[in-house]
């Protein structure tokens, strides 16, 4: 398949870099949706991970769901860290560089400036998208490690495992001597 040729008028270009545009914003809103999941996984795992600390469980049922949590924890938050993210162009190289070239010379570098820079913010979304992605599954294995532990690992007061009502055979009624 051959590579297009670049747009001859300026109806045409003007429609390529307003689409471009769109495109951009709509990223832009999709990742700012992902930095918000991230949020609210990363508040459930804190809260879980607090919650599973609270209980009367043996550390050695604990660690793994712990683990797990932080490793959660350490995907949610790398999720919601800031990147750079581009925005093209740049106010002065616009002014300096396109400023006195024609609109449809002006139009054809502003659209490949921001087809540049949608690529570059493209992969910083899918970055963050997998981050997310690796966040969830730490979770999801913490919550199930977390229910093990609960069901599994109760401890007494004590310190020592719950050890379940063993039932007693039912006991007949011893014959009394009458008199």
């Amino acid at each position: 398949m051959s590579e297009p040729s670049e747009p001859t008028d300026t109806v045409t270009s003007r429609l390529i870099h307003d689409e471009i545009s769109e495109r951009a914003k709509r990223l832009d809103a999709s990742t700012a949706r992902i930095d918000t999941k991230a949020t609210a996984l990363l508040g459930f795992t804190l809260a879980l991970a607090t919650f599973l600390a609270a209980q009367k469980v043996s550390m050695y049922w604990k660690i793994p769901a712990f683990v797990a949590f932080a490793v959660a924890a350490y995907y949610g938050v790398h999720s919601m860290m800031p990147r750079k993210f581009s925005d093209a162009p740049e106010p002065r190289p616009l002014q300096r560089d396109v400023g006195r070239r024609t609109e449809l010379a002006a139009l054809l570098l502003l659209t490949e400036a921001k087809i540049n820079s949608f690529e570059q913010n493209r992969e910083t979304h899918k970055g963050k998208v997998k981050c997310w992605r690796r966040s969830l599954v730490a979770l999801t294995v913490a919550i199930i490690l977390s229910v093990l532990a609960l069901g599994i690992g109760s401890v007494n007061g004590s310190g020592g495992t719950i050890e379940r009502p063993v039932e007693q055979p039912a006991s007949t009624p011893s014959a009394s001597p009458t008199n």
